[in-house]
């Protein structure tokens, strides 16, 4: 758990770190126009405005920006006419929320305008300022926010790349040890592997994360086609990761029995596993367009043939049952390449073969 929020920090500490960055300069920016105590909402649409997905951040600003000034336009109007009260609220947000669905079902927009609606009417008649000062807290935030971003800017692929890295190091390291294991009859190793790659298949959720904010920058940024492919690649990943996870996981788990059972396991059989190591780690590179696609597929199809090759005598229950899941393996490698079904099947067939035993 703690590894995984140490890891979660490193993926997302450039956020976090210029979130920061500009909360603080938006405050004081706005401190020195409308004095420390009105200065509440221009670090908070900074942070908003940056956030955790760098892609996003020119749309957040833009959108924090319109919503607030309907909400606070809305907001105005109304207390022109109608004193405070919870009444005035709920009516006031209703109104403000149905104007920015009418406008927009972005998210952020309706929720800013919401905000922005509620602040207006029950913090602004306190403040010494009036309603349209949040307006310009706005204006402030959102301009530094832009202006860290334009000035830091990262690929926005750059997140994408770091987690896949990090992701597939993982998993080609758990993998290794599972191979070190059945090598050395060490169970209690072969069962850490099994555990680690489950914590692996609970963080998937980070690339999809990813995945999403560089696609909506990459829908208004330069180099846009070359961009496009990557995370068309980085897509195809992620739609098998979970897949191929689960079939890693299951592997691990019974070369851990294979492990502490008196069974020996043949020789082609742990190389078959070993074999898939290459592919997982040619897999960041291939996704980045730095890699050519027979990286991943060459060894993914040679662990299959290794594996069924084993079953040309008779073999073992535990045994057959891991060359399946190395076939399966192998097919899920060759599919997060943008293979489908039908293309996996037939390449894993012409190159091994059919998985069947001659007798157990």
């Amino acid at each position: 758990m703690l590894g995984t929020g140490f890891r979660r920090i490193r993926w997302h500490g450039y956020s976090v770190l210029t979130a920061a960055i500009a909360a603080g300069i938006s405050f004081a920016i706005a401190s020195l126009l409308f004095e420390p105590q009105n200065a509440f909402f221009a670090p908070i649409a900074a942070v908003i405005s940056v956030g955790l997905a760098a892609g996003q951040r020119i749309q957040r600003a833009v959108e924090i920006v319109a919503g607030v000034t309907i909400g606070i336009v809305l907001a105005d109007l109304v207390l022109r006419y109608v004193p405070v009260g919870p009444i005035t609220l709920t009516l006031t947000v209703l109104v403000a929320m149905s104007i920015a669905v009418a406008l927009r079902t972005s998210t952020l927009f309706v929720n800013q305008t919401a905000v922005a609606a509620v602040v207006a009417v029950v913090l602004a008649p306190q403040a010494s300022g009036g309603p349209f000062q949040r307006l310009g807290d706005a204006l402030i935030g959102g301009a530094v926010a832009l202006a860290i971003s334009v000035t830091t800017a990262t690929s926005p692929t750059t997140p994408v790349r770091r987690v896949m890295s990090e992701t597939f190091d993982a998993i080609a390291r758990e993998m290794t040890a599972t191979v070190a294991a059945l090598r050395e009859r060490d169970p209690a190793r072969a069962g850490a592997a099994v555990d680690r790659l489950g914590r692996v298949r609970g963080s998937t959720g980070e690339l999809a994360s990813a995945l999403q904010g560089a696609r909506e920058s990459v829908r208004i940024g330069k180099r846009r086609r070359e961009l496009q492919r990557e995370l068309t690649r980085s897509g195809f990943v992620r739609a098998r990761l979970d897949v191929l996870l689960a079939t890693l996981q299951t592997l691990a788990r019974y070369s851990a029995n294979a492990a502490r059972s008196p069974l020996v396991l043949g020789p082609g059989i742990v190389d078959a596993i070993s074999s898939l190591v290459p592919a997982l780690n040619a897999v960041p590179s291939w996704a980045r367009g730095q890699a050519d696609v027979s990286t991943i597929r060459e060894p993914a199809l040679e662990a299959a043939r290794l594996a069924t090759a084993t079953l040309s005598e008779p073999v073992s229950q535990t045994a057959h049952v891991i060359v399946g899941l190395v076939r399966s393996a192998s097919v899920d490698l060759l599919r997060l390449t943008g293979m489908g079904r039908d293309a996996a099947s037939t390449a894993l067939r012409e190159a091994a073969g059919d998985a069947d035993a001659p007798g157990l």
